[in-house]
């Protein structure tokens, strides 16, 4: 190579590296941006992969309306594939249901594209095959790398299964307020936040309101809960829900006719918050108030069990036949109040007096000594082994003996007495008023059959001690009256067996083959212990042997086995005999039977535990107190509770610390009353609380026996709110009567200034004044109301003034007589005692308006009372009085004779109310006249008013 060159070279050769290294850089560059490249296309690849296979419909929609993207899962939502929208942008509009299209066009899709943000909606769409599909939509604006607006991302989402949900949760939730209407308790739901509470349809039903018609609040709730209840009902109800537990308490609500209501209140926390603690409360409301009502039949009951426990232990305790029937007849007497009982045993055919129980003087004593087995009541119930029972034995063939009859005995009972089958006696007694001991039949059966118990025990008990007596006596002496011994054995009504010293069984008597079940031959050789229940521990049979072995007779209550598995309890008496060494020879055990007794003593125990349940049950206060020193004895936690106290501390308290001091004086009187039995119900007794209150409680009480000790049993009950009521109601009708007279008056004054008018016809003045008589008989019935009630509250003082009896009542009759002719019913007045041609006057003392009504009312009773076409007659006779007396042909019924003038007392009257002849007897007493009724099958009913002259 030639030397000019080599520059040229050299500086080419430099060029070459450079490019080399440039090259080599835009190699390196090359593959960086293809790594940046397939970066880029994953990431791509990614997204497209994220959107073509997510669930719901995407799509991407420029800022022209063109649709970009659109995902896969709008072919299954809408039956139309991608590429239909892409062909075709208004293809989505089209498909929306047309029902939805303003709410589409308002949220600006398709063509009318927005950079602002747009809430959610829902909208129908149908499908390619014509199905109907809610969409649930939401979209936001997207943005390039630079910030520019690049359109809308959508997302669609398929809810048409949600939807179907909803409805049917909503078809749901309808079904279940109607199952809530339809179920008998009132449901409720309290929402804790905000003290909002539901009521069911039932619940306001249940309390007298219409439905819906209770604000729905925790306020409406405490308005109707009773103020003696808002505490402790609030109290539980706090608790429970503090702790999440259910609770169940009773309380009153009052009801929209303004009674207290008693329901029982069950609910518990059904929803709490993200905190944990209680939101929502429900539960039910049940009526719980006729339950309450039954509880007063418990009470009426209580007094019975009593006299059954009373009785039950005497038949069970007492072995003695006097001491029994003497405290039957005892609780007979204190139960029933009868004017006579009697206790005869039967003896053979003959029925004997054993006791008897009578203040009645005439009662002759030695003609009822002894009867005939079925003669009289008495027999009857003895020879058929049922109850008998008379309402009148004076008109009752079956009573054929004359001594209750003379007496002046009217209504009888006779039970017999039963051990079995085989009457042992019979139980008789009689009051001298009607009285029907029938509907008291079930306790008084269940009495005679305890008496029965206790007279066969006693009977039983006293063979037994005898028998076993003349036994111990027997073997003692060692007699040579083998014969005599071995006869008593063999018939004695007791288990008797003898064994040898080794406890070999020697000898039973055929008693023990009927108890137990094996025959004498099958005993023979054997050991007592065939008979071991397995109930008794080795203790029990050491204890024993120790007795016996120490040359003592052992006694006690064994329970056995009988043959045939059964088992049985005895009571024995086992004695050791001896030879004329001293040593222990044989065993000789008698044994009484006494299975019956203690299923009696266990029936005993088990009415013991029912009175103490119902006693602390009882929702009525009850006190027991000592008769002599008026100590309490025992009272109920509900009488605690109503008093203020607790259990122990109410038993030091005293009369004077329940009572208050002024009325201390009558409360005494009525214990005393009570407690002798002359009243056994002391109303509206007032008492006072531990702090003070006071309330006012009937009282029902009765003198008991228990444990020796003369008691006094009271029954509380608080009547406060009915005594408030009471008072309420009578300052109700003051004042109605009041103010009924203003307006009255002034119908009264209008007919008066318009009868002024010269141009009034004679019929129209004639119908004005009889407008003006009826507005002032109104009016007079207004006042006489009043007056009917001063006299009640014994505040009225009559104005004595002179009047025409004849003119009231010839006034009585001509307002009668239009009612007399609808029954064909005339009426007559007629005189006596006032000379051949009679009076044209009669003037009597008192008030004309008191006088009118008692004559009004009577006479319009007698009216109603006569049979059709019968007369009304008014008889004046003048004697030592003048007596009024008004006739009917009717007869008055028998239920209502007594009570004749009673208040509220009516039979066979549709409409009657039972205050004619009561305010008729209360008017003419107050003005110092007196009034009676007769009846009579034959001659009808004369009621007369005596007036003084």
């Amino acid at each position: 190579m030639p030397k000019g060159n080599t520059k040229n070279l050299s500086a080419s050769s430099t060029e070459i590296d450079r490019l080399k290294k440039r090259n080599v850089e835009l190699q390196e560059r090359l593959q960086e941006l293809e790594a940046a490249a397939t970066r880029e296309k994953e990431k791509a690849d990614f997204y497209r992969t994220v959107a073509d296979f997510t669930y719901d419909w995407e799509y991407w929609i420029d800022p022209e309306g063109v649709f970009r993207y659109i995902s896969p899962s709008c072919e299954r939502v809408t039956g139309y594939p991608p590429r239909a929208f892409m062909e075709d942008p208004d293809l989505l509009l089209r498909i929306v249901h047309p029902d939805d299209q303003g709410k589409i066009a308002r949220h600006h899709i398709g063509r009318a594209v927005s950079e602002t943000d747009h809430a959610p909606i829902e909208f129908r769409i149908i499908t390619a095959a014509g199905d109907i599909r809610w969409i649930a939509h939401a979209c936001q604006p997207v943005f390039d790398g630079e910030g520019e607006f690049a359109g809308r991302r959508g997302s669609n989402r398929d809810v048409t299964d949600l939807k179907v949900a909803e409805d049917a949760l909503g078809r749901y939730e309808k079904r279940f307020h109607l199952a809530l209407d339809a179920v008998s308790d009132g449901v409720w739901e309290w929402d804790l936040q905000s003290g909002e509470v539901y009521f069911s349809s039932r619940y306001c039903t249940m309390l007298g309101y219409a439905p819906n018609e209770l604000e729905p609040s925790l306020a409406t709730w405490k308005s109707l809960l009773h103020p003696e209840d808002r505490e402790r009902v609030m109290t539980v109800i706090r608790g429970h829900i503090d702790r999440g537990a259910a609770f169940d308490i009773e309380f009153r609500l009052r009801s929209k006719s303004g009674e207290w209501q008693w329901v029982l209140g069950r609910g518990r926390v059904i929803e709490w918050d993200g905190a944990g603690r209680p939101r929502r409360v429900a539960g039910a409301h049940v009526d719980i108030h006729e339950r309450k009502q039954m509880t007063e039949q418990l009470k009426r009951h209580i007094r019975e069990l009593e006299v059954l426990n009373d009785v039950s232990r005497s038949a069970a305790m007492d072995h003695s036949l006097q001491d029994v029937t003497e405290a039957a007849m005892d609780r007979i007497m204190e139960a029933l109040s009868p004017d006579l009982a009697v206790l005869c045993l039967t003896a053979g055919d003959d029925r004997v007096l054993h006791a008897i129980r009578t203040d009645m003087p005439d009662f002759d004593k030695d003609e009822t000594t002894r009867h005939r087995v079925g003669e009289c009541l008495c027999g009857r119930a003895a020879r058929g082994g049922t109850p008998l029972f008379s309402l009148n034995i004076h008109e009752d063939d079956r009573c054929t003996h004359r001594e209750c009859k003379a007496a002046g005995i009217r209504s009888f009972a006779s039970l017999p007495l039963l051990s079995g089958a085989e009457v042992i006696g019979v139980l008789g007694f009689g009051s001298i008023k009607e009285r029907d001991f029938s509907l008291r039949a079930s306790f008084l059966q269940s009495m005679a059959a305890m008496i029965s118990t206790g007279i066969a025990n006693a009977r039983l008990h006293q063979q037994v001690r005898a028998h076993a007596r003349e036994l111990e006596a027997t073997v003692a002496r060692r007699t040579a009256e083998l014969k005599k011994f071995q006869n008593a054995v063999e018939h004695s009504p007791a288990s008797i067996v003898i064994t040898d010293a080794e406890g070999a069984i020697e000898h039973v008597n055929p008693f023990f083959t009927r108890m137990t079940g094996y025959a004498a031959e099958e005993a023979m050789g054997q050991n007592p212990r065939i008979l071991k229940s397995g109930l008794h521990d080795d203790a029990f049979y050491a204890d024993m042997w120790r007795t016996l072995k120490a040359k003592l007779t052992w006694r006690g209550e064994i329970c056995n086995r009988k043959k045939d598995g059964a088992l049985y309890w005895e009571s024995a008496a086992i004695s050791p005999l001896l030879d004329a060494s001293g040593a222990i020879s044989h065993f000789i055990a008698v044994k009484e039977d006494i299975t019956e007794k203690k299923g009696a003593q266990r029936a005993l125990q088990e009415s013991e535990m029912r009175y103490k349940t119902i006693f602390n049950a009882s929702r009525d206060g009850i006190l027991l107190t000592d008769r002599r020193t008026r100590e309490f004895i025992h009272a109920n936690e509900a009488l605690c509770q109503m008093l203020g106290y607790d259990a122990v501390e109410f038993l030091t308290r005293s009369m004077s610390d329940i009572h208050p001091e002024n009325d201390l004086p009558m409360v005494l009187e009525a214990f005393e009353r009570q407690a002798r039995g002359e009243i056994d119900f002391a109303p509206e007794i007032p008492c006072r609380r531990k702090d003070g209150g006071i309330f006012y409680c009937d009282i029902s009480a009765a003198a008991v026996a228990i444990d020796n000790r003369v008691c006094v049993m009271g029954f509380f009950r608080d009547v406060t709110e009915r005594i408030e009521a009471t008072r309420l109601k009578e300052e109700v009708d003051r004042m109605m009567r009041h103010d009924l007279r203003s307006p009255l008056n002034g119908i009264i004054g209008v007919p008066q200034v318009i009868m002024e008018d010269d141009n009034l016809t004679k019929e129209q003045k004639n119908l004005l004044q009889h407008l003006m008589d009826a507005g002032h008989k109104m009016l007079g019935m207004i006042n006489l109301s009043s007056t009917l009630y001063q006299i009640e509250k014994g505040v009225y003082e009559p104005a004595w003034n002179a009047f025409n009896l004849l003119d009231i009542l010839r006034t009585c009759m001509k307002e009668n007589s239009s009612h007399g002719r609808s029954k064909m019913i005339d009426i007559h007045l007629s005189t006596a005692g006032f000379g051949p041609s009679g009076p044209d006057e009669i003037f009597v003392k008192g008030e004309v308006l008191l006088s009118y009504s008692v004559f009004s009312n009577l006479l319009l009773n007698a009216v109603e009372a006569s049979p059709r076409g019968a007369p009304v007659t008014i008889r004046i006779e003048r004697a030592e009085a003048i007596h009024v007396g008004i006739h009917n042909m009717g007869v008055v019924h028998e239920s209502v004779r007594d009570r004749f003038f009673d208040k509220y007392v009516t039979q066979g009257k549709k409409r009657g109310t039972g205050l004619g002849t009561y305010s008729a007897k209360l008017l003419a007493e107050v003005q110092g006249w007196s009034i009676s009724m007769k009846t009579d099958r034959d001659a009808g009913t004369v009621v007369t008013i005596s007036i003084p002259i």
